[in-house]
């Protein structure tokens, strides 16, 4: 049962991470991708909420990830989010945002409190500042750590708990998981996801399905909520970016560019296309069934067929 999705509100960010997936692809022209704007989201979100409830799903998740830096559009985000929780009366609908922590001041988080209850703030942040600093960088080559690590505080000072961070794994991560875990016990560091990086333009920094997972069993005995063993325990559809069984014709859909696709990786071609953003998600459904297809664990549904 299609149950989550994310949109891509914009193609624009104030990073240049060496690994992005998304802006190092050539064949996709940023410039001319359309941002999403307030008329635009509304329409997608009643589309789930009408979806939601009329399928009486507990939950429907939507992340604000993949293309961009999602606060870049905090204002139309603060007022598109306000309008659909009103009609959410059932509070069906969960929300977070994925965000790189560069634009976490204090007149955000002011803000974002209303949201606290029903947004969740996912930072981007891979670990020591060693690691991240190796590929996190800004538009003048410069290391981010320093920056996220003070606007983390200002959060932590806010909500007086530190938020969820989302950890890019690559070949250098496995070297220094001493140091990462170090690094996440001495901040108190709760709520982690591990994303791996296997869709790069660099291949030397990819690692594999086994590689990831031997990877998060060396935390899984400290103390810390980890998506990615939780999802796995629940036998959950998820990207094998997170090291589970992919969702795609199952649970998941990704808006971008004023359509739907069956992941990130389809964008590259609209034939991959399962409808437009406005389409009802009735629709979309009926059309994602010819990807339902068999896959195994760590199989990317892209990948295979």
């Amino acid at each position: 049962m299609l149950n989550k999705c994310c949109i891509s509100i914009n193609a624009r960010c104030n990073l240049a991470c060496k690994y992005c997936h998304f802006y190092e692809n050539d064949g996709l022209n940023m410039p001319n991708i359309k941002s999403l704007d307030n008329e635009k989201l509304l329409a997608i979100l009643h589309n789930i909420l009408d979806f939601t409830q009329a399928k009486n799903l507990p939950l429907f998740t939507i992340g604000f990830a993949g293309g961009g830096e999602p606060l870049l559009d905090w204002e139309i985000l603060k007022n598109t989010l306000h309008l659909i929780r009103k009609k959410d009366i059932n509070k069906q609908l969960s929300f977070y945002i994925i965000t790189n922590g560069i634009l976490l001041n204090k007149k955000f988080l002011t803000e974002y409190k209303d949201f606290f209850s029903f947004v969740k703030l996912v930072i981007s942040l891979d670990g020591d500042k060693d690691t991240h600093d190796t590929f996190r960088i800004d538009k003048d080559k410069k290391g981010t750590h320093t920056h996220i690590m003070k606007n983390i505080n200002l959060y932590n000072t806010c909500f007086h708990e530190m938020p969820a961070i989302n950890l890019s794994i690559s070949k250098k991560s496995l070297t220094q998981k001493e140091n990462i875990l170090n690094f996440l016990l001495s901040n108190n560091f709760k709520e982690i996801t591990f994303t791996r990086l296997f869709h790069c333009d660099d291949k030397a920094l990819e690692i594999t399905h086994t590689e990831f997972l031997e990877f998060i069993s060396f935390f899984e005995p400290h103390p810390f909520n980890i998506r990615n063993t939780i999802a796995r325990k629940e036998g959950k559809c998820d990207c094998i970016m997170y090291g589970h069984k992919c969702g795609v014709g199952y649970n998941n859909i990704f808006y971008f560019n004023d359509k739907v696709y069956p992941c990130m990786r389809y964008v590259e071609d609209d034939f991959n296309s399962i409808g437009n953003y406005s389409d009802s998600l009735f629709d979309i459904v009926n059309n994602m069934q010819r990807l339902q297809k068999p896959i195994s664990e760590g199989e990317c549904h892209y990948e295979k067929y």
